[in-house]
């Protein structure tokens, strides 16, 4: 498999889980027929666990180190997590509306919830919109409800809700 490690540089924190899966898929294909098959991974980091436990086969040892990293990283399972993205024609107006978007979460938050960014989104424009975004997260699915509902409400009444774009629990970040 070429350039196994690939995904590994994705702003994502389902990176490593999609390279151990897409490693075990393609391990676990070659096997199949007649012969025995043979997997070759190319990689310029063979140390990663992702890569080190798919090549092991040690599906144990991928699933504790991934959740060690997640509950370092105050990622899922162990935080709730919302990705929010700003839209926008020009990237000052996005840039704003993510802040003032920002600037909610943080206020509904009550310090209970952190706001990351915002940033530009990985894919920074898209369909002629330039895109901005932040990550919420929090232990409590309800403290989390609570902040986006609050920055939402305010984002009604400043007239710059159509704009924002919400995912909870997003599955990429991208």
């Amino acid at each position: 498999m070429l350039l196994a490690d690939a995904a590994l540089g994705l702003p994502d924190f389902r990176a490593a889980e999609r390279t151990y899966q897409l490693l075990t898929q393609v391990s676990g294909r070659a096997g199949r027929g007649e012969g025995l098959g043979e997997v070759i991974i190319q990689t310029v980091r063979p140390e990663h666990y992702a890569i080190a436990t798919a090549a092991a086969h040690d599906e144990k040892g991928f699933y504790e180190r991934e959740l060690r990293a997640r509950r370092a990283l105050r990622y899922p399972p162990f935080h709730v997590l919302a990705q929010v993205l700003s839209r926008a024609s020009k990237p000052d107006k996005a840039s704003l509306i993510a802040r003032r978007a920002a600037e909610a979460l943080r206020r509904h938050g009550g310090g209970r919830v952190q706001v990351l960014g915002p940033a530009p989104a990985p894919i920074a424009r898209l369909k002629g919109r330039y895109r901005m975004q932040l990550i919420a997260r929090a232990v409590s699915r309800r403290r989390l409800g609570a902040a986006l509902r609050g920055m939402l409400s305010e984002a009604e009444s400043e007239g710059y809700h159509r704009d924002l774009v919400i995912d909870v629990d997003p599955v990429s970040l991208m």
